[in-house]
């Protein structure tokens, strides 16, 4: 059996001892680094013109 990470799931300890095989985080750790990354792009590129005012 497979589950997708939500709020609410069980420890995977104990979806493991329900029998779950597989635990999906899904694209949540894509979009967590995109955030991140965007961010400190964003940073970078205001850090960057504020020194060549």
């Amino acid at each position: 059996m497979n589950v997708m990470v939500m709020e609410g799931l069980p420890s995977h300890a104990r979806l493991s001892e329900l029998g779950v095989a597989r635990i999906s985080y899904g694209p949540i750790p894509f979009i967590r680094a995109m955030e991140a990354l965007g961010q400190e792009a964003s940073a970078t590129f205001n850090r960057a013109t504020r020194s060549d005012s």
